[in-house]
C-alpha cells in the first residue's frame, strides 16, 4: 500500500441557512461540515480516485464488542472477501497527532485485525503494517 501526497480534492458541498454540508459518496448523504469530516472526505476522495470500489469502503461505522461496548470507526477499507485491509483514524487538520491517538487506533485494531493502520490529519500521514501480530511503521 502506497500513499503519495495529494492536493485537496474539490468536495461536493452545499450551504443551507447557517450550516455547510459535505456530500459523502460512501454513506450517500449530506453531513455537517466539521474539520475532521473534511479530512475524512479528502481520504475517501483519494481512495475513490485510486479506483478503490465504493462497496469496499466503510465510513463512520459503529462496532459493538463484548455485547455492550461500542467504537466508531472513521474509515475502513475491505478486500474482495470483505476482510478489513486498512483501519483509519482521522483528526482535524490543525490537530497535533500524539501517541494517545495511536493507542486508540491500536485498541480498535486489536478487535478488528486489519493489515494496515492509517492515522492522519491530512497534513501528517502515519501508516503501519501488521507483521506477525506486531506493527511496523510503514515508510511511503
Amino acid at each position: 500500500m502506497k500513499f503519495e501526497k495529494f492536493t485537496p480534492f474539490n468536495l461536493k458541498a452545499k450551504k443551507e441557512k447557517d450550516k455547510t454540508y459535505l456530500w459523502c459518496p460512501i454513506r450517500k448523504k449530506w453531513l455537517i461540515f466539521t474539520p475532521e469530516e473534511w479530512v475524512r472526505q479528502q481520504w475517501i476522495s483519494f481512495f475513490l480516485y485510486q479506483n478503490y470500489p465504493t462497496g469496499w469502503i466503510i465510513s463512520e461505522y459503529t462496532v459493538t464488542y463484548q455485547n455492550k461496548k461500542k467504537i466508531r470507526l472513521d474509515l475502513a477499507l475491505l478486500d474482495e472477501n470483505q476482510k478489513m485491509v486498512l483501519l483509519a483514524e482521522f483528526k482535524k487538520i490543525d490537530y497535533q497527532i500524539t501517541s494517545l491517538d495511536l493507542e486508540q487506533l491500536l485498541r480498535y485494531a486489536s478487535l478488528l485485525n486489519p493489515e494496515y493502520l492509517l492515522l492522519s490529519n491530512y497534513k501528517q500521514v502515519f501508516l503501519w503494517k501488521q507483521n506477525s501480530k506486531s506493527w511496523s511503521y510503514y515508510e511511503n
